[in-house]
């Protein structure tokens, strides 16, 4: 004998009404078009004309919300109460919806719980199983009853949210995903471009603790991006988003503090430094910035250890290069005498390196020399991309990408 369970992730909804809820057996069924799709409900139970309906589908019509609020509003024409279940195979995954009139009779109050199939949980099996009727009380059964039965098993917060906020983003997604698993080059560079915003959103926290700019802590949050992309799999269900915020935190943790700081710290006492800064901004939030000071200066008191990681951290954070021509140190360093007298081989070396990069550089478009002398200071100093950008009147992503053409 089956159980619940077994029935829900063999998708057996006809057996798991007829034969373990002692529903009763039923026959019909519904053609509904919408956002050009054609959605096909089949009847598979009743209770006291209570019906149910079953819509296999696909797993981009089950992130969905609005696509499943628009055919529950199509099928509440022709059978007034009703349960509608939709599934899809590839990833097994199913949505149990349910809606109920307001007190007007015309707006519809929804409840969708969705839920992979293999995997329910344990709160909603424990409600559906109250739609069970047994034999005892058959005679006795009305349609109160079983609407009773179906509000206390569904009219309750869903214990999963598995919906997109922008279904049209997540079915974009979703398209370019499969089309990039099967060997696409330009379904993955598109796939990489749709997501950049999420990049963008992760790696802010850069600039707000080390001061990075905008574009540089975008670029890390890419590096974590498309390692995400590299190892996303469509065919599990889950979305992108979730999927890639991990390895954007990872890479942005990884290589984040090498680029911002002048000097290299390990990465252990790095991890140190955002406990530091989270109670740093939250003193200044509440005590507001002259107080926050008097307030981290009695919390150093009091604690040695917070003390040590504050001054590490503000030393770390306030190390001025000595490569910057718009700070005083770099002209104060290049007029300090050398020790021991190796001007010659210096201006060798030098030599030596300036005609290798002229040799390089010969074999590039003039836009591409052009763009590399400005990005690594060969004729000034270094300029960030959306300064390129703007002298070049292109956007920064534009010379991003002649920048990795030319590097590579």
């Amino acid at each position: 004998m089956h159980t619940l369970s077994e029935y829900l992730a063999q998708h057996d909804f006809t057996k798991l009404f007829l034969e373990e809820l002692g529903w009763d057996r039923s026959s019909g069924a519904i053609a509904v078009d919408l956002a050009k799709r054609h959605l096909r409900f089949e009847a598979v139970a009743q209770k006291r004309r209570f019906q149910v309906f079953h819509c296999p589908t696909d797993r981009r019509v089950l992130l969905n919300r609005l696509l499943l609020r628009g055919a529950q509003r199509q099928i509440s024409k022709v059978a007034h109460e009703h349960i509608l279940i939709y599934s899809c195979n590839k990833p097994p995954k199913q949505v149990w919806q349910w809606a109920v009139r307001f007190a007007d009779g015309g707006k519809l109050r929804y409840r969708e719980h969705p839920f992979f199939s293999g995997s329910p949980p344990t709160s909603l099996l424990d409600r559906l199983r109250g739609l069970r009727f047994s034999l005892d009380e058959e005679d006795d059964v009305t349609f109160v009853d079983a609407l009773d039965r179906v509000r206390a098993a569904l009219d309750v917060p869903p214990e999963l949210n598995l919906f997109a906020r922008r279904p049209w983003y997540a079915e974009r997604s979703d398209e370019l995903a499969v089309a990039m698993v099967q060997g696409d080059r330009d379904a993955f560079n598109a796939f990489i471009l749709l997501h950049r915003p999420l990049a963008r959103h992760i790696s802010k926290w850069l600039q707000r603790i080390f001061g990075m700019d905008e574009d540089d802590a975008e670029q890390i949050g890419i590096i974590g991006l498309i390692a995400a992309a590299r190892r996303f799999d469509p065919e599990r269900g889950t979305q992108f988003s979730t999927y890639a915020a991990h390895w954007i935190r990872q890479a942005c943790r990884r290589h984040g503090p090498d680029a911002a700081l002048s000097i290299r710290l390990p990465a252990h006492i790095v991890q140190t430094f955002f406990p530091i800064r989270r109670r740093i901004e939250k003193l200044a939030a509440e005590f507001g910035p002259g107080r926050a000071n008097d307030e981290l200066a009695r919390l150093s008191i009091d604690d040695p250890v917070f003390f040590r990681r504050w001054v590490a951290f503000e030393r770390a954070l306030n190390v001025r290069t000595l490569s910057d021509p718009l700070e005083p140190e770099y002209y104060e360093a290049r007029a300090m005498p050398d020790s021991v007298d190796d001007e010659p081989v210096r201006e060798g070396l030098q030599e030596e390196r300036c005609a290798r990069i002229r040799a390089a550089l010969e074999c590039l478009t003039p836009r591409q020399r052009r763009l590399l002398r400005l990005r690594y200071g060969l004729e000034g100093y270094p300029q960030t991309l959306e300064q390129i950008g703007q002298k070049e009147r292109i956007t920064s992503e534009r010379v991003r990408q002649i920048l990795m053409v030319a590097e590579s």
